[in-house]
This record gives C-alpha cells, structure tokens and sequence, in this order.
C-alpha cells in the first residue's frame, strides 16, 4: 500500500491537481480532419469525477493526462409535488448546429453545477420563454402530400 500510494503522491506533486490530468475536451466529429478541424474543437477543460462519483465522467488505462472518454451529457431533477420545482441543463446546448446561437449556451452552467428551472405551468413557461415554436398540421391536398427534394428541387406527389 506504502508503494502504491507512493507512486501516487509523485504523480499527483507532478501535475498539481487531477483536472490538470483528466480533461474533458467539447468537440464536433469534424475536428479530427486534418486542416479544418481545429475550427471544430471549442472547449478543452480541467474535469471533475470519476467512475464512481457525482460528476461521472470516465477513461480507459491510462498513466498521464488524458481525455475523458464518457460522462453525464445532462442534469434533471423533478420535484414532482411542484410545477414549478424542474431544473434542466444538458452540457453543449440547446442546438448542435455551431453557428447556432443555442450551441454551447449551457456549457458553463453545466461546468458550473448550475442548472435552468423549468416550470410546467403554461402561464409561467409562456412569460419566460423568449421564442415560441408553433407547429400547425398542413391541410391534405387531395388526399396526398408534395415532398419537395432539397437535392433538386423538384416537387413529387406521392
């Protein structure tokens, strides 16, 4: 035990604290292309937890810094005696799309522990809500739909 805890004293007086080890990098799948993808990778951070801890995240063997390779991507609670009581934050953001304002608009609440609340009531959730997406099914014309190919631009029946 005295040599295994040895070995772990040097390294931890090494590299000064375990995020400086355990990283957690944000990156879209097109950051490994050569060239372009360094425009792809957008956040490279000390990372908490482990395996077996709050902030889950994982790696595999490893004996130095590293990536970690899994973890939690979102955080909910659900008080359900509260309509009020929800709180919600996914780690990138409310869009994927990196010109999007949405992405990674909650990176740093999630780094942070902190989270949105989120309220049931309509009243509520309609005065704190900035956008409104409204979704209208389309009227049938003659029993069938026009599905127009992007790739083309032609219009078919089907």
């Amino acid at each position: 035990m005295r040599v295994a805890l040895g070995g772990v004293e040097a390294a931890f007086r090494r590299w000064g604290s375990w995020g400086a080890v355990h990283r957690l990098s944000l990156a879209h799948p097109l950051a490994m292309m050569p060239g372009l993808g360094r425009r792809f990778r957008f956040r490279d951070w000390p990372w908490p937890g482990s395996g077996d801890t709050i902030m889950k995240s994982g790696h595999g063997f490893v004996d130095g810094p590293h990536r970690t390779t899994y973890g939690s991507n979102a955080r909910y609670i659900f008080d359900l005696s509260d309509p009020d009581g929800n709180y919600v934050v996914v780690l990138g953001g409310q869009d994927g799309i990196p010109s999007s304002g949405a992405f990674l608009d909650r990176a740093e609440l999630f780094r942070s522990g902190k989270m949105v609340q989120l309220s049931l009531r309509p009243e509520i959730a309609r005065a704190s809500s900035r956008h409104r997406t409204r979704i209208d099914p389309s009227p049938p014309m003659n029993d069938r739909m026009i599905v127009v190919n992007r790739t083309f631009g032609r219009a078919a029946r089907v």
